[in-house]
């Protein structure tokens, strides 16, 4: 194996490698640890793409491989692990043959895990000690195989530096080999401050930031998990019994509630590593709850999965440190259970990170407790969101650290600090709810690719569409990354947005429907830099309708603020308009952090979500260029009752908003919708004993709007009456001007031809 590397290398001297060792708690069935390695190996490819060799030291090697499969740049080796097990794990016997392995090959016989170790560390650049809780007493064998890494490293002039590392729980003699690695460090980061009070003398060169999985990023499964569900995986760790009495008596109560009252639909039983079933399986969990909970394990599994799956979930529950991280790191609230000092410390740790509370022992954790967690999702899930960009700020020092680490000198770092930062955030997530629309798809998709912004991300969510438009999706994937595509069950266009909003990633939001398209390929780029420029949250443009009549770009009436006449800074409170919500792009963090959701309407849903959007912003960059393009002309405009139903509920709550706040023009607007826009489509439903609902709702505004026996019925009518009236007298002009235009008239069989002079004076008469 060396010798086919050097020879690589000798052929392809004329680019520049990194050569680059790992070490760390790698190597058993631990999704934890191989979710560790692969954040890693993943920035080390952002630097360096494929000009690097990277060396996996691993306390199993074969299972590593599978890791590394198909990547020849990556190669797990466990010689290090075998140099421990020939000492029977007893580090006394690893100090006494620290010269024999330190100074190999003088006046030492042949050892081939020896041999390896060496050449491997005459060759590298870096040796990166990576994350996780396994420099402590608990493990000392882990400990002393960094401890001789980084010895052998000294002993070679090599560059070495630890990140997202724990020492907790440490105590003598271990503290000395912790003090000596550290002594010879570039640097040292810790996933938490743990290091600050075991005795190191000399931490100068030491930080503190976060654990390395909370960048890994999500990804939404293309079939499966697609119903509500949560996660439980509890692991056995010296308190089996403990653990079993606990999730009888009070878990699996509680996970019976969060069904019956419909939190969820199902719960995924997790394994992280081996042994994660057994208490489960021993209280016949599955027969218990009948096709509501499943085992899923994530061993053997891409790192991916494990992270999905929990990212996904409506919460979760556990004692893996891991699931929290990756819980959290999603914003998806995460209740968590520690058995004992060494699991409380690692989950306070990211706990705290995330402003999140809901952490508990096993003797303290109760059912009313759970029960509490659950019902307060929402709130738990802002206050997570809200520690984000601190999470952000934290993960770049820790980047500016790691690209200072592999770099040679300034021009590397930053070359190296600009890699790692690429697609980090795309400026600006584009979601596209789909249902059967293959035949307008590939013009959607085509004006968003031609962006010249190209820091986008494209998330297209599949709604249950039994046409060819899954097939489109899956097409435009494959050739272009940026496109994700999440499958779901048909549950409407609001709840498909919804699950855009949780999976986007993107600085900035812009909704688009994939009957629509964008104006030009500098849409994006002028929305952008417009919001930076102006350090607004929404920004938004000109809207302009297009049907087999023509293109509308001029608006008048209710419709006159779909277009702005310059370049602005404005007021929601001198704009108060509900529609053309589309042609804006929203700050994620903004909407996140306001916890700002479309409501599950089938219509009229946009205009409440863009009314509370705007007024949080309060201000917003108005352009006056056409920023979207809007189809019409070839689906029925008719409402059936469920939408007209769901049309008042949300002109109802616009109105009730509008009231609350002060938006006077916002109401009477809702009123001339009512009145005018959508009259024809209510009238109907005011009657008819099956429609009590629809009156109910109509009530309500005519509560929130009069004060007196008034009701907008009567407008309705009238309007109707007016318009009625105004047909007939229409019709009948026709029949006049028709009769009086004509050169003849006919009586009986006879044609008369009528002189000009005569037909003036009948029109005189």
């Amino acid at each position: 194996m060396m010798r086919f590397v050097q020879e690589k290398y000798m052929k392809d001297s004329r680019l520049i490698y990194k050569r680059v060792a790992i070490i760390g708690a790698i190597g058993n069935p631990n999704v934890g640890d191989e979710a560790i390695l692969a954040m890693n190996i993943e920035k080390i490819r952002k630097m360096y793409g494929d000009n690097c060799i990277i060396y996996v030291f691993s306390k199993d090697a074969a299972y590593t491989s599978l890791y590394s499969a198909e990547d020849d740049n990556i190669i797990a080796t466990d010689y290090l692990h075998k140099f421990t097990l020939s000492c029977k794990y007893d580090t006394s016997i690893m100090e006494q043959k620290s010269d024999e392995f330190l100074n190999y090959p003088e006046h030492h016989t042949y050892n081939m895990e020896y041999e390896a170790i060496h050449q491997i560390f005459r060759s590298i650049d870096i040796l990166h000690i990576i994350g996780g809780g396994y420099l402590n007493s608990i493990w000392p064998d882990m400990l002393y195989e960094v401890l001789f890494a980084t010895r052998i490293a000294k002993k070679y002039n090599k560059k070495y530096f630890a990140t997202g590392i724990s020492v907790n729980p440490m105590n003598e003699p271990y503290i000395s080999a912790l003090q000596e690695i550290i002594d010879g460090a570039e640097f040292a980061d810790f996933r938490d401050n743990s290091y600050l009070n075991i005795g190191l003398d000399r931490i100068t060169n030491c930080l503190t930031t976060v654990d390395d999985m909370v960048e890994l990023k999500t990804e939404k499964h293309q079939s499966g998990y697609l119903e509500k569900y949560a996660t439980m995986l509890f692991h056995e760790w010296n308190n089996r019994d403990e653990i079993a009495e606990k999730v009888n008596s009070c878990i699996i109560p509680f996970m019976n509630y969060c069904l019956k009252r419909g939190l969820i639909d199902k719960f995924y039983i997790l394994a992280f590593s081996e042994g994660d079933f057994e208490v489960w399986e021993k209280l016949n969990i599955l027969n218990q709850f009948q096709g509501k909970v499943q085992f899923e394990n994530c061993i053997n599994q891409p790192v991916a999965f494990a992270k999905n799956i929990i990212a996904n979930a409506a919460f979760n529950v556990g004692s893996r440190f891991h699931q929290a991280v990756f819980s959290l790191s999603a914003q998806v609230p995460v209740l968590s259970v520690w058995y004992d000092e060494y699991y409380q410390n690692k989950l306070a740790s990211i706990h705290d990170l995330f402003d999140s509370r809901e952490l508990y022992s096993i003797k303290e954790l109760t059912y009313d407790c759970m029960v509490e967690f659950a019902e307060s999702l929402n709130s738990l899930s802002y206050n997570i969101s809200r520690a984000r960009d601190n999470v952000s700020g934290i993960i770049n020092i820790k980047n500016m650290k790691i690209a200072e680490g592999y770099a040679e000198n300034k021009k590397e770092m930053g070359t190296n600090m600009m890699r790692l930062k690429e697609n980090r955030m795309p400026k600006i997530s584009v979601i596209i709810p789909i249902y059967n629309m293959d035949a307008y798809l590939r013009d959607c998709l085509n004006s968003v690719l031609s962006q010249t912004l190209n820091d986008i991300e494209i998330i297209c969510i599949n709604d249950g569409s039994t046409d060819y438009s899954q097939m489109i999706l899956e097409e435009y994937a494959w050739k272009d990354k940026r496109i994700r595509v999440i499958s779901q069950t048909n549950q409407g266009v609001a709840v498909a947005r919804n699950n855009g909003i949780e999976q986007a990633k993107g600085e900035f939001l812009f909704f688009l429907d994939p009957d629509d398209w964008l104006p030009d390929n500098e849409t994006f780029t002028d929305l952008y830099k417009a919001a930076k420029d102006n350090n607004v949250l929404v920004c938004g443009g000109s809207f302009e309708e297009h049907s087999p009549c023509g293109v509308i770009k001029k608006w008048d009436g209710n419709l006159s603020k779909y277009t702005f006449d310059k370049d602005k800074l404005m007021k929601y409170e001198d704009y108060q308009f509900d529609y053309g919500w589309v042609r804006f792009i929203y700050n994620r963090e903004f909407i996140i952090r306001n916890n700002l959701r479309l409501p599950e309407l089938i219509f009229f849903e946009d205009p409440v979500f863009f009314v509370r959007v705007m007024h949080e912003a309060n201000t917003f960059y108005a352009l006056r260029r056409s920023t979207y393009c809007y189809r019409t002309g070839y689906k029925s405009s008719d409402l059936p009752y469920s939408k007209a139903l769901d049309l008042i509920k949300g002109l109802y709550n616009n109105i009730k908003f509008a009231k609350e706040n002060g938006y006077d023009q916002l109401v009477a607007l809702e009123l001339a919708r009512i009145e005018n826009d959508y009259s024809d489509k209510i009238v109907k439903y005011l009657a008819g004993s099956s429609n009590a609902e629809f009156r109910e709702v109509f009530e309500k505004i005519n509560q929130i709007v009069y004060s007196d026996n008034n009701r907008i019925e009567y407008n309705i009518y009238n309007k109707m009456i007016a318009n009625k009236n105004y047909e007939i007298w229409s019709t009948e002009r026709k029949i006049e001007e028709k009769f009086y235009n004509s050169t003849t008239w006919k009586v009986g069989n006879s044609i008369l031809y009528i002189p000009k002079m005569l037909k003036q004076l009948l029109k005189k008469s």
